[in-house]
């Protein structure tokens, strides 16, 4: 890649030594048509950087890799989340035309229990925690039943679980509920960050209804939505959380923040980022909250079912 340098008119290249391929590094700082405009017209560069998300205003606007922290979320992000302090307004559940959204991450391992997330989104387009429960029970089948009960409880318009543990738990939320559950495949593979999986190599539809997703786009969504800052740059998470019995859902912010990132590089000398967990110390909750996000966003690729969101 080749940097261009202000005294010497010149585009500089960073490893001389690759020949193969030559690439040039361009930013809106370059474009004369937005480094002029005034502050606050919303194309300008300062407007930007108050708006825009800190890995949408380094990839978009200055064309640099986000190379986010190595603890991207600290416990008073999450505080943020709480300062409504409000209880779990629909713990009764909802009924129609309301509808929420609804993640689940199956436990697997020594550490890691069953999360199911449930939320709602408000009048702000702000996510707003309804339900979350972690799991003591142990028996898959329990848990199904239990799971199967808050979908028709909170009127889950869509759904989507984690179906590296729970192959077979998915397979029997999809016999009663069909397209409004699918099951989750992490990958990586940022130019596509989510995708409907309905058919395999041959074309043959498979029996399972699955979704694609970029982990690490979608962890770092989830990020975006607790770190969003107003443009003035004061927080202003896209997350609420119920605070007015904080033993309900503190337990919540340890699993949030035992994540940890890392910068890896491709073979072919790509980097991306990738998340992790110390041993020990489970991430479930974050995965529910990021496996919502990825059901609100994935309700498109199925049948509309006439139903409209919670405070909308």
């Amino acid at each position: 890649m080749k940097e261009w340098d202000q005294e010497a008119k010149a585009w500089i290249p960073q490893k001389p030594e690759n020949h193969a391929y030559s690439g040039y590094h361009v930013t809106q700082r370059m474009a004369p048509w937005i480094i002029t405009l005034p502050p606050e017209d919303l194309r300008s560069i300062d407007s930007k950087r108050l708006r825009y998300s800190e890995r949408r205003f380094l990839n978009e606007v200055l064309g640099l890799f986000y190379r986010g922290l190595a603890k991207p979320l600290l416990p008073e992000d999450l505080l943020e989340c709480t300062k409504e302090g409000r209880e779990f307004t629909f713990a009764a559940g909802l009924n129609p035309p309301f509808v929420s959204y609804a993640g689940i991450d199956w436990g697997g391992g020594q550490f890691a229990y069953t999360v199911i997330w449930i939320m709602a989104m408000d009048d702000l387009d702000r996510w707003r925690l309804l339900y979350v429960h972690k799991f003591a029970e142990k028996d898959p089948m329990k848990q199904v039943e239990i799971i199967a009960n808050l979908i028709n409880t909170f009127n889950v318009k869509q759904a989507v679980a984690d179906i590296g543990f729970g192959a077979v738990q998915v397979s029997e939320l999809q016999k009663r509920f069909a397209s409004r559950v699918y099951g989750c495949q992490y990958i990586r593979r940022p130019e596509l960050p989510l995708e409907l999986k309905d058919k395999d190599e041959f074309g043959q539809r498979i029996a399972q209804m699955i979704v694609l997703a970029d982990r690490s786009f979608w962890i770092e969504t989830a990020i975006d939505k607790i770190k969003r800052r107003d443009p003035v740059g004061r927080p202003s998470p896209m997350l609420v959380l119920p605070w007015a019995n904080p033993a309900d859902v503190e337990w919540i912010i340890d699993q949030f923040t035992c994540i940890e990132m890392e910068e890896q590089e491709t073979v072919s000398g790509k980097r991306y980022h990738h998340y992790t967990h110390p041993e020990g110390q489970p991430d479930d909750a974050l995965h529910a909250f990021v496996y919502a996000l990825i059901a609100y966003h994935s309700r498109k690729m199925g049948s509309e079912l006439g139903i409209v969101d919670l405070f909308g």
